[in-house]
């Protein structure tokens, strides 16, 4: 699903290697930290594909701050923007389909993980 990304780092790997949020808590969905945003289902994993990528191109998680308590403030609180202003090898669609993965809420994401395949192989 991911080919053709070749410039994204095997550090991302590192988010499906976490197999409970006390392994990796910066891979928290934000719906299991606040059950207010939504149910957890398919826009929950296909949040963590958001993740990998994300973590792939800015070779460092997205969320990951000093301790518990900043990392679930991160989550809840902070907009994903970290790849903007955008490096110029990302391209502009990239970083959008990746902040509309990673979004706070389940509802703004996408929740089809074959529509999100084929987008991506359209990059």
């Amino acid at each position: 699903m991911l080919g053709g990304l070749d410039h994204l780092r095997p550090i991302g790997v590192a988010v499906l290697a976490a197999d409970e949020h006390r392994a990796r808590p910066d891979c928290a969905p934000p719906e299991s930290l606040s059950h207010a945003l939504g149910p957890e289902g398919t826009a929950t994993d296909l949040y963590g594909v958001g993740l990998i990528l994300a973590e792939g191109l800015l070779l460092r998680p997205p969320f990951a701050r000093s301790g518990w308590p900043a990392t679930r403030r991160a989550i809840l609180e902070e907009p994903f923007q970290a790849l903007r202003p955008r490096r110029e090898e990302i391209p502009e669609r990239l970083v959008a389909l990746i902040e509309r993965l990673v979004a706070r809420r389940p509802a703004d994401r996408p929740d089809n993980a074959l529509l999100l395949s084929r987008e991506i192989e359209s990059l």
